[in-house]
């Protein structure tokens, strides 16, 4: 008689949920690295202007010339502030799907664990029922000689 794991098609399902979650929680993860890598392209470029901008101005810009300055940085700044909620909104969705997987890794745990006892208590049980048989063969041994 072998050992069968009387969860074990919950054992299964819960496995592949916990493979979903994985996948979902990469997908979040890729999301927010590239919302994040916006973000900075963003701020790089924003930075790299305001240093032209300043070698501009000390070389006598013209006022139209300062004036576009500040509408390129304005919207530029407008862009950053967009690009920082959108990198905000993709670290909670990462956060909520590392804390789903979190979650269904230790239900798993749970299962796999029951699994681990209710084997060892198998394992008991044949030893004793063993143990039974050769008893009963040594006896039957003794009484037949």
């Amino acid at each position: 008689m072998a050992f069968q794991f009387t969860l074990q098609k919950i054992l299964e399902f819960k496995e592949k949920i916990k493979q979903e979650a994985e996948g979902k929680f990469a997908e979040a993860s890729k999301a927010f690295e590239e919302e994040a890598t916006k973000l900075y392209h963003l701020l790089k470029k924003k930075e790299t202007y305001e240093a032209t901008c300043a070698e501009q101005l000390q070389t006598k810009a013209s006022i139209l010339y300062i004036q576009q300055t500040q509408i390129l940085l304005m919207r530029l700044q407008q862009d950053i502030h967009i690009q920082q909620q959108k990198t905000h909104v993709a670290r909670d969705k990462m956060r909520v799907k590392q804390d789903e997987l979190l979650t269904l890794s230790m239900e798993l745990k749970k299962y796999e664990k029951l699994k681990e006892v209710q084997l060892l208590a198998y394992m008991e049980w044949m030893k004793r029922e063993e143990s039974k048989q050769m008893d009963e063969i040594a006896v039957q041994n003794y009484m037949n000689r």
